[in-house]
């Protein structure tokens, strides 16, 4: 049998790709082209190929990203070498979670009740992850 170990935000834009784009660009954005959580990709096709139809992610909004979870698909996205917009509640929690002279960090915070506030944060954004 073989195991794989997935990071969560590996699972989240697996998940995200899969539901909005073409499903087998969804897997190349992960280092596992041929499983993921019971699903899978035809041997026959190339990881190569896959890779050239899969889009590229710059600048993605998180939202609750002080949370538990939110806080670790910031921390991910960042390793990732992709902008982040930290969509927070209390900005002195934002302060105290992560490490505001990061360049690739923007919090703002924001009231998720007001679709203003939303399309605020969520723009030039290529993706949005819901905490």
């Amino acid at each position: 049998m073989t195991t794989f170990r997935f990071s969560l935000l590996q699972v989240v834009v697996v998940v995200l790709l899969a539901a909005v784009h073409d499903t087998r660009a969804a897997f190349a954005f992960s280092p596992f082209s041929t499983a993921v959580a019971g699903a899978a990709v035809p041997a026959a096709v190339e990881t190569k190929e896959i890779q050239k139809e899969a889009p590229v992610l710059t600048k993605v909004a998180v939202s609750g990203a002080t949370g538990r979870t939110g806080k670790l698909v910031v921390e991910e996205l960042l390793e990732r070498n992709v902008r982040v917009v930290a969509m927070v509640r209390s900005m002195e929690k934002a302060k105290e979670t992560f490490s505001m002279d990061n360049e690739k960090l923007q919090v703002m915070e924001c009231d998720l009740t007001s679709k203003g506030a939303i399309e605020n944060a969520l723009k030039g954004c290529d993706a949005a992850v819901w905490c």
